[in-house]
């Protein structure tokens, strides 16, 4: 192992977004994602809240549904 001094510490993330952040600014309110399953609905619902997003679900018969609200 080597000790090496004078290394930048790079900056958190480097402004790369989320797939997340990305179907979030796309949308608008109004506008909504289909999920088949839990675990992708769930992930998603909460990238929103970490995010600041105002989102709803519903169980559709398609699978789960995420509206984006305001």
């Amino acid at each position: 192992m080597i000790i090496e001094k004078g290394i930048p510490i790079p900056v958190k993330n480097s402004g790369i977004k989320s797939k997340y952040e990305i179907v979030f600014a796309a949308m608008i309110v109004g506008d909504s994602v289909l999920f088949k399953g839990n675990t992708g609905a769930n992930g998603f619902m909460s990238a929103a809240k970490r995010l600041g997003v105002k989102v709803t679900q519903r169980t559709v018969p398609e699978g789960i549904r995420v509206w984006k609200i305001e």
